[in-house]
């Protein structure tokens, strides 16, 4: 039926050139009388689907897009014309690269000229970008544009999507180099304090060893003058050394005795 097929227009783009939109078109012109009986059959649809007050403009509108490009797919003289049009353009657009030296029109311009320009080569991206198929330019457009000196065209969907899989795969990189890069630093951390600890401990122990040698060397010094006091006091008949004898061995046993007894008189207290 006609809504039916107005309903398959609902989901068409506006520059569609898939061959069964084509047929669609055919089988709603020849089941209504006019263009204009279709037109109000597309708005009352729309209509049905969509609500605010600029309903109805819109579904105008969209309709006279729908219907410009289904004319110009069997209308050779208009299409023509809007490749004439095309081609204008991209000459105006030569023209200015030659004049300003490869330089290309900014956007939002106070140049009324370049300003138009650079919204003609942004609908040339996006047209490119889209995939788009268009019976109003010419068969070789694209080649025509990269012709241009310092043409680039937009990254497409499928560009995108890989650039996208690219950064969020380098972004994974740089998380596990970061994770293990961080794993590498605590264990070096961890290595470092183990080897402070064992430094530490190897000077401990080295530290108690001189302490035990300088021990055992004052001990045997102890031993040693103990037992030299002891031949003394038994040469002299049990009699201990004086401070102010005469004889300086008998002087150094008796500050060692009264060293001895001041030593064990402050253990007491």
């Amino acid at each position: 039926s006609t809504e039916d097929g107005i309903r398959v227009l609902l989901r068409t783009p506006y520059t569609a050139s898939a061959r069964d939109t084509v047929e669609n078109w055919k089988r709603l012109h020849s089941a209504c009388a006019s263009w204009q009986e279709l037109r109000e059959a597309y708005i009352d649809v729309w209509s049905q689907n969509c609500t605010g007050a600029d309903a109805r403009q819109a579904a105008s509108v969209r309709f006279s897009k729908l219907e410009e490009g289904a004319r110009l797919k069997h209308d050779p003289a208009k299409c023509r014309v809007k490749e004439k049009r095309w081609q204008s353009w991209y000459e105006k657009l030569d023209y200015w690269l030659k004049e300003h030296a490869g330089t290309w029109p900014r956007k939002n311009c106070r140049h009324k000229d370049e300003n138009q320009l650079w919204q003609w080569i942004r609908s040339q991206s996006r047209a490119h970008r889209t995939r788009r198929t268009l019976w109003t330019r010419p068969a070789n457009w694209k080649e025509l544009l990269e012709k241009l000196p310092g043409w680039k065209w937009a990254c497409t969907l499928e560009e995108r999507c890989a650039k996208l899989r690219r950064s969020k795969e380098q972004r994974l990189r740089h998380q596990e180099e970061n994770i293990r890069a961080g794993a590498h630093r605590e264990e070096m951390v961890h290595a470092r304090a183990a080897e402070r600890r064992a430094a530490r401990l190897r000077r401990l122990a080295l530290c108690l060893q001189i302490r035990e040698q300088r021990n055992t060397a004052r001990h045997a010094a102890w031993c040693g003058k103990l037992a030299e006091l002891q031949a003394w006091v038994e040469a002299a008949g049990g009699k201990y050394p004086k401070r102010k004898s005469e004889s300086q061995e008998e002087r150094s046993l008796a500050v060692w005795v009264m060293n001895q007894r001041g030593a064990l008189s402050e253990t007491r207290k």
